[in-house]
């Protein structure tokens, strides 16, 4: 068998087990468009999201999504009044522009999973509009 954990949940268990010292504090990656200044801040846990972002430098600009967690397993919270836990591990601010284009670039249903749709092959399905960043769907992290 394997274990795969992140390096985090590792230091953690080692500090339970060889220290005794429980979990009080996690590093937390703030990032986004939509954030002044992205930094990794180790924070206590319970800390509010609002608190994080203002220690970054505060919103460049109301964000038009929240999401806690980061891009690959992250959820969209409705409030930036919400407390860290120990398994916060990043909180991604999304700008109105990141939003819409990303929505745009994956509405073409041949982009998102080609054998489970109808329609033209999807070598000859127009492509989405070209984004600044080239082919590529907007990279919302920096």
């Amino acid at each position: 068998g394997c274990v795969v954990e992140n390096v985090g949940t590792v230091a953690a268990i080692a500090d339970a087990v060889e220290l005794g010292e429980p979990l009080l504090e996690r590093v937390t990656t703030v990032s986004g468009d939509a954030v002044a200044e992205p930094k990794n801040v180790l924070a206590p846990a319970g800390t509010k999201y609002a608190d994080l972002i203002a220690f970054c430098g505060g919103e460049k600009e109301p964000p038009a999504k929240v999401i806690s967690g980061g891009t690959m397993m992250g959820f969209a919270v409705a409030s930036t009044e919400i407390a860290t836990t120990k398994t916060t591990s990043g909180l991604l601010l999304l700008s109105p522009i990141v939003v819409a284009e990303t929505k745009k670039y994956f509405a073409n249903p041949h982009w998102r999973n080609p054998d489970l749709m109808e329609g033209p092959d999807p070598g000859t399905a127009e492509p989405p509009e070209r984004s600044p960043q080239g082919d590529n769907p907007p990279t919302p992290t920096r």
